[in-house]
């Protein structure tokens, strides 16, 4: 397999496990698609501060 079709692939099924699950601390998938070549999904947006960062301001 191409390197191309092995991440679309894995993308492909990336989006079926995070579509599956329906919890307040899991963001909605709401599709894949694909734009002018490459694979995306979409996702709900989720507002606020990236964990990590979050993190680094304790330190």
């Amino acid at each position: 397999m191409t390197m191309a079709i092995e991440s679309g692939t894995r993308l492909v099924r990336e989006a079926k496990l995070h579509a599956a699950p329906n919890h307040v601390h899991i963001g909605a998938v709401y599709g894949l698609d694909e734009h002018e070549g490459p694979l995306f999904i979409a996702m709900k947006l989720i507002e606020g501060a990236v964990p990590t960062a979050e993190a680094d301001l304790q330190d």
